[in-house]
């Protein structure tokens, strides 16, 4: 089943589907040819596709019952992969599924939610959660689409940027940069550029400073030292 979520409200859009995987592998094989179809197509949108695959994607997703791996499981990864989709963020049951017997029980996690990469960017807070199975042995699951706010850090100038050799040589090049507008564009297009350049040169020069000031001992000395905040 194919379906169009969409909020008004927020001016947002995801395209939804809904699957039951068949029992036999074989059968399955129609499954896996149409997600990758599906999400080729739709590749600029925002996709998931939720239910009970009735596959499992790696020896992790199972607990009891035969411990026997023929080539044919590897083809849910495979389309997985192929389609580029990956699981959702989910929360509660780890396995959806079960035998319900107290003697040799099993366990699988057959169903899960799968999300392309415009959806995971889209709605970085959504999860996909397993509640406690039935009687039927199934974990109903229930997905939440969230769209995460995006909270933008301030820049923090370092005084330690100063004592670096390449410092000025950087700011003057940037300057020197032509930049044609009037005087007030001019100034904040050139501050902007120098603050992408200073994020660049303290990536570049003073990441992973903890391994490079002799470990933790003389990482604090260094952060005593310059990490101030002007």
């Amino acid at each position: 089943m194919h379906c169009q979520v969409r909020a008004i409200a927020y001016n947002w859009s995801c395209l939804v589907s809904i699957v039951y995987g068949e029992n036999s592998s074989v059968q399955r094989e129609s499954l896996w040819n149409d997600i990758v179809s599906q999400a080729s197509v739709v590749r600029g949108n925002p996709l998931m596709i939720a239910g009970d695959f009735n596959a499992i994607r790696n020896h992790n997703d199972r607990v009891g019952g035969s411990s026997d791996w023929p080539i044919w499981m590897d083809d849910f990864e495979a389309c997985i992969s192929q389609a580029e989709m990956e699981d959702l963020r989910f929360a509660g049951q780890l396995y959806t599924w079960s035998n319900r017997r107290e003697e040799g029980p099993i366990f699988r996690k057959l169903d899960r939610t799968i999300v392309n990469l415009k959806g995971e960017n889209r709605f970085p807070g959504s999860v996909a959660h397993f509640l406690p199975a039935g009687i039927s042995g199934r974990s109903p699951m229930v997905v939440k689409l969230a769209e995460m706010p995006r909270v933008k850090k301030a820049f923090r100038f370092f005084y330690f940027w100063a004592e670096c050799s390449d410092f000025l040589p950087l700011v003057k090049e940037v300057w020197r940069t032509e930049v044609r507008g009037t005087p007030m564009y001019q100034l904040c297009t050139k501050l902007k550029r120098l603050k992408m350049e200073l994020k660049k040169l303290n990536r570049n020069r003073f990441s992973d400073l903890s391994n490079r000031q002799g470990g933790a001992r003389g990482w604090k000395v260094y952060k005593d030292r310059f990490n101030r905040d002007p």
